[in-house]
């Protein structure tokens, strides 16, 4: 039978970023320029995607806390 995943994984072309990736540089982005508000709505678009994602978690939990919401950062970093 045709494996058409196969088929698909193994033809060679241009690697496009993936949505979620570029909301995921945005995000880190705003991080790194101290908009902690933006950086926490690009991660909570992220996790809508990728729940279990303890990296973006973790990261969602330091702009909180950087944000003063203390106790919802604890909540996060214990899901992380």
């Amino acid at each position: 039978p045709f494996d058409a995943k196969t088929f698909l994984s193994e033809l060679e072309g241009p690697k496009v970023t993936s949505v979620t990736d570029t909301i995921l540089d945005n995000a880190r982005a705003a991080e790194r320029q101290g908009e902690w508000g933006t950086a926490s709505q690009l991660y909570q678009q992220v996790l809508e995607k990728q729940p279990e994602n303890a990296e973006v978690i973790a990261s969602l939990a330091e702009c909180t806390r950087r944000m003063g919401d203390f106790d919802r950062a604890i909540s996060l970093y214990d899901l992380a």
